[in-house]
């Protein structure tokens, strides 16, 4: 029996995992300062008033389904990219003070991206790479890990 897994692929299902947890948002209003995490937008999904809320509340479900392919595929990645890259175009395209990426002389907010967006983007780059040029990590004796899978587990 064999158990292999593809060492980059397993750290990017990690640091999906991790941007979730982490803020995605950093808001600076005068000289008090939060940060907002991604999941704190997921009852926009529905709202298709605002592009950059409901960016960021697609951008949740693409990172959770992201998260659960990366565990059985490597091609999880490319919907983590989806999902950070849809994140990244709201704060961008938006336009809502305190919401949007950019700063208002109004209410003097300044909305910055999150560490959390640039752990995604690192983890998508981590399974995209992984695809490329496989690490592989495994004991036993039996076939090895197909290509796109994550993690195998061989009875030969």
């Amino acid at each position: 029996m064999r158990v292999s897994v593809s060492v980059l692929g397993v750290l990017g299902a990690a640091l999906t995992f991790a941007s979730l947890l982490l803020p995605w948002l950093e808001v600076d209003v005068f000289d008090y300062s939060w940060e907002r995490p991604l999941w704190e937008f997921d009852y926009y999904l529905a709202s298709t008033n605002d592009l950059e809320r409901f960016a960021y509340s697609t951008a949740l479900y693409i990172m959770v389904i992201g998260l659960a392919v990366s565990i059985w595929s490597l091609l999880g990645g490319f919907i983590t990219l989806a999902g950070a890259c849809t994140f990244a175009l709201g704060g961008i395209l938006g336009e809502i003070d305190g919401v949007a990426f950019g700063s208002s002389e109004l209410t003097g907010a300044t909305v910055s991206p999150g560490v959390g967006l640039y752990v995604a983007f690192t983890a998508a780059l981590a399974m995209i790479i992984a695809t490329v040029y496989p690490i592989e990590a495994g004991v036993g004796k039996g076939a090895s890990r197909p290509k796109y899978r994550t993690w195998h587990v061989s009875r030969k």
